[in-house]
């Protein structure tokens, strides 16, 4: 079976569940704006120094719904909030894209990721040396698990702040299977802004989430190279 192959049955079984119900939302949607800006720091592909160098600038806004539900999970140490990002942007240097839908990831007292917030969500822009753009995201963690007290969504600026390592990124992938390439960075600022209360979105409207946690599983695995 080929990776497109298996990514297309991954978006029909979570297309499934979402129409079915399955997984959880809330009636409303509290939107909130995460904005950072920082310097990139690590360019992990030699291809995407075509437009990229250490110490562009870089900023990204991600925005998502605080009152979106996680999904159902046996382990009581850490959340999966699918299909909470909304939408959001990006710039590094001159680069620029747009931000779809995404999914959040919370561990508190995880037993090997410690305290942590991950926004990964779909990101749209030109290819770069050949490869194509395919997420982007902001990782929060701490190594000595005292950041946050819950797997709750954040709601502040506080919540985000007291984590001592931050970073932001985007994944270039191919048409190829293979491992992602990124380019990523620290941060040098962080806002959090609430924006409003929209209604319920319609099954249609979620049920392209499923495209937002493509490769999600692999993604997490890389958590702690900080490679987008």
């Amino acid at each position: 079976m080929t990776h497109k192959s298996y990514n297309r049955i991954r978006i029909a079984v979570m297309a499934t569940l979402l129409s079915a119900g399955v997984l959880p939302k809330a009636a409303n949607a509290v939107l909130i704006d995460v904005i950072a800006t920082g310097e990139v720091t690590e360019i992990t592909n030699a291809l995407l120094l075509s437009e990229f160098s250490l110490g562009q600038s870089m900023s990204m806004t991600i925005t998502y719904d605080s009152d979106a539900l996680p999904g159902s999970t046996l382990d009581p140490t850490q959340a999966q909030y699918l299909g909470a990002i909304t939408d959001g942007s990006f710039t590094v240097g001159i680069y620029s894209g747009s931000i779809s839908v995404g999914i959040i990831s919370v561990q508190n007292n995880h037993t090997t990721l410690f305290d942590g917030i991950q926004f990964r969500a779909l990101a749209m822009g030109a290819d770069v040396g050949g490869l194509s753009l395919d997420f982007a995201g902001m990782i929060f963690h701490d190594p000595t698990a005292m950041a946050i007290n819950s797997t709750a969504l954040p709601l502040s600026a506080s919540d985000l702040t007291g984590f001592p390592e931050q970073s932001l990124g985007l994944s270039f992938g191919s048409s190829a299977a293979g491992p992602a390439s990124g380019v990523n960075g620290r941060f040098t600022s962080i806002e959090v802004v609430v924006r409003e209360t929209i209604p319920e979105p319609s099954i249609v409207a979620l049920m392209i989430v499923a495209v937002g946690i493509l490769s999600f599983g692999s993604w997490r695995r890389r958590i702690t190279q900080r490679v987008f």
